[in-house]
């Protein structure tokens, strides 16, 4: 019994360990593999830029590619700028990625955010894609 908790013990600190390294894990420029939507298994995302708000707190502004999302003009590859909190990345990101694939630039949908100021997704990066597309559309729903 003494053995078992004892093991128990080592497990759970090993996960507090695990979970305390990839909180601070998560820095400007990186590339990440994700869990994607079905039919996007090549879809990656980038971190851009990292905000820290006193409403908000920290705010990671993340560009995607390799996405299919489906719209009434057409279908969008790419997302330029999705504000998310942290624990999207920490539900959705899967490995750090050595790809060097272009993301197009996040600033306009960045400065576009900024003046509106918008608040941040809390769902995984997948739902994020998900609700981008219900928007482009035509369909409202929320997040």
């Amino acid at each position: 019994m003494k053995m078992k908790l004892w093991g128990l013990t080592l497990l759970s600190f090993g996960l507090l360990s695990f979970s305390q390294v990839t909180a601070q894990s998560f820095g400007e420029g990186q590339v990440w593999e994700y869990k994607t939507r079905p039919g996007e298994t090549g879809s990656l995302l980038r971190i851009a830029k990292v905000d820290h708000d006193p409403k908000l707190g920290e705010v990671f502004h993340i560009s995607i590619v390799g996405v299919k999302v489906k719209g009434s003009k057409g279908i969008l590859t790419d997302l330029a700028h999705a504000p998310v909190a942290r624990v999207t990345l920490e539900k959705s990101v899967t490995k750090r990625s050595s790809s060097n694939v272009s993301f197009p630039d996040f600033r306009p949908g960045y400065v576009e955010w900024k003046n509106a100021k918008g608040g941040v997704f809390n769902v995984t990066v997948a739902e994020v894609v998900s609700f981008v597309e219900q928007a482009f559309s035509g369909v409202k729903r929320e997040p």
